[in-house]
């Protein structure tokens, strides 16, 4: 029997088959693993408003939480920005490429911080967004009414140190 199964299966089949059996269990670990030490989770609470100003004009509409969860900044404080981006069907409205606020956002190990929309309002100003599509920037100045429909909010934290390169230091959050 052991010859029957030798014959049919030649090693590259094995191999393709444990990669078959293996990958899907290897990748969803890999996918829960976030090697970022901030986690950034934004919140879009009902009843909301497809009127620009609002985001920041009402703490009842736009929620972003921060955690710093790595252990090795239990001492101290991590100082971040971040950016946001709007997305619709041919609309993008996002954070400029080169914008960074005059003050950080400092994180302190362990504590969940909540900024709301009134804690935000300099990343909304309609000069430091890129919008494309269907909404222009003037519309931004307005604060004028977005286009009907789905909208996907992402907003990410990035380190506030230039040395360092500003890099990215939380996964994308999307509501």
């Amino acid at each position: 029997m052991l010859k029957y199964y030798r014959s049919v299966l030649s090693p590259i089949k094995v191999l393709l088959i444990l990669l078959l059996i293996i990958s899907p269990f290897g990748e969803r670990g890999l996918l829960a693993q976030s090697n970022f030490p901030v986690s950034c989770s934004p919140y879009l609470l009902p009843q909301y408003s497809l009127n620009w100003s609002a985001l920041t004009s009402s703490n009842n509409f736009l929620r972003v939480t921060l955690v710093l969860k790595d252990e090795k900044y239990q001492r101290g404080i991590v100082p971040v920005f971040l950016r946001f981006k709007f997305e619709q069907a041919g609309s993008v409205i996002s954070t400029r490429p080169d914008y960074l606020p005059a003050i950080p956002i400092n994180l302190s190990f362990g504590t969940p911080l909540t900024l709301y929309g009134s804690d935000l309002v300099n990343y909304f100003q309609a000069g430091h967004l890129i919008a494309q599509g269907a909404v222009d920037e003037s519309m931004l100045r307005q604060g004028g009414r977005l286009p009907d429909g789905l909208w996907t909010l992402s907003v990410t934290a990035y380190e506030f140190d230039a040395s360092r390169g500003h890099r990215q230091i939380s996964e994308t959050g999307i509501a």
